[in-house]
C-alpha cells in the first residue's frame, strides 16, 4: 500500500493526513491508450497525464489545448468528477 502521511502537532493535537494512491488510464483521462498512471493527488495525476499525452499523443495534446482555449474549466471539471469517482488503492 502506498501512502503519504503528514503529522501536525499542536501540543497534544495530532492530525494525520492520508493520501491513498489512485490509478487511471490515459483513455479514462481523454487520451488514446491504456497506459496506467498512479498518483496520490489530483494535481500529481494532471502533471503525469499532461507529460504522457504530450510525449506519446501529440495530436491529442493539440486537441486538449484547443478545448482548454475554448473553455478552460471544461476538462478540469470533467477530470475532477472522474478523479473523485476513482477508487483508492
Amino acid at each position: 500500500m502506498h501512502a503519504s502521511y503528514a503529522i501536525f502537532n499542536t501540543d497534544t493535537l495530532f492530525t494525520y493526513i492520508y493520501n491513498p494512491m489512485k490509478t487511471m488510464t490515459c483513455k479514462e483521462l481523454g487520451g488514446e491508450c491504456d497506459a496506467a498512471m498512479t498518483a496520490e493527488t489530483s494535481e500529481e495525476m494532471v502533471k503525469k497525464m499532461t507529460a504522457h499525452v504530450m510525449e506519446n499523443h501529440p495530436d491529442t495534446a493539440k486537441k486538449m489545448e484547443e478545448m482548454h482555449a475554448e473553455d478552460p474549466n471544461k476538462w478540469g471539471d470533467e477530470f475532477k468528477k472522474k478523479w473523485d469517482a476513482t477508487p483508492a488503492e
